[in-house]
């Protein structure tokens, strides 16, 4: 409630040296994700049985920068002091690049800013912020407007990847070989860079090619039987089928390319330890 009562405060107090922020500003969505992608589409490519044919990596990391001094901001009720370390987020806005610090962690938007979110700009392009612009927000987390407006003592910070997610989450596609007459494609989704076997996986079949390739479309959404945390960051972005054709198969190797890779996509959180879970084959 306090926070609520100080926010409409600030407000009234910014309503004339305000400006608002167009709907597709950077500030109302979320934040794209950086997505690394094993193959481009329509690269064929052979593997073997046991071989991961195709990998996307969502990192939890994104473009910003990190503050090398300390700055310090005051305006009526507002009061901000800012580390050094402290992780800002990069935000293109009217050919202007800000960087804003993201404020209350548990209640953070989609595009990383809250309450007490306050963004920098570097208006000579020398390596220091000399400008603060603060921001008009509506519970807490939708930005309404730039607020007021500050000139701060030179501070500087240099331009880096930042860590904006919990984790990095790898999904690969794994050539399972050929049984019964159809090819068996293993979906695992995993933490980047670690050993130990994937929490969530599942596998798809697709009736082997004889003359003309095949399809196989792989959705990266959660399935009956298994759960994924908070589904994704991107509400309003639909995450569309992956299309794998196959044009050749047997038990031993596969020939194949990515017709279209999956939307970007973002983990909000770490994958939860499930069981393996198996769809089964429409008979032919």
């Amino acid at each position: 409630m306090h926070k609520s009562l100080l926010a409409v405060a600030l407000a009234l107090a910014l309503a004339g040296c305000t400006h608002n922020l167009p709907k597709n500003s950077s500030f109302f969505g979320g934040r794209a994700p950086i997505i690394e992608r094993s193959m481009a589409p329509n690269t064929f490519a052979t593997a073997t049985k046991g071989e991961v044919i195709y990998s996307e990596t969502s990192s939890r990391m994104t473009d910003g920068a990190i503050l090398n001094g300390e700055a310090d901001y005051r305006y009526a009720l507002n009061h901000k002091h800012l580390l050094p370390g402290t992780v800002l987020l990069t935000f293109p806005f009217n050919g202007r690049t800000y960087y804003c610090s993201q404020g209350d962690e548990q209640k953070k938007s989609d595009a990383g800013l809250s309450f007490n979110s306050i963004c920098f700009l570097d208006r000579k392009g020398d390596g220091t912020f000399d400008q603060i612009q603060d921001l008009v927000f509506y519970n807490d987390t939708l930005v309404q407007a730039f607020g007021q407006t500050a000139d701060i003592a030179p501070t500087p910070y240099h331009v880096q990847q930042v860590p904006f997610g919990q984790v990095s989450v790898q999904s690969d596609l794994v050539f399972d070989g050929v049984k019964d007459g159809y090819v068996i494609i293993e979906h695992r989704l995993h933490p980047q860079d670690v050993a130990a076997p994937a929490p969530y996986r599942r596998k798809f079949f697709v009736q082997v090619p004889q003359q003309d390739p095949v399809t196989l479309s792989i959705p990266l959404e959660p399935f009956e039987g298994m759960s994924m945390p908070e589904v994704f960051k991107l509400p309003a972005l639909q995450v569309v089928m992956l299309n794998l054709v196959i044009t050749k198969a047997d038990d031993r190797s596969v020939q194949y390319s990515i017709l279209k890779s999956w939307a970007p996509w973002r983990m909000s959180g770490t994958l939860s330890q499930k069981g393996e879970f198996t769809t089964v084959p429409t008979a032919p």
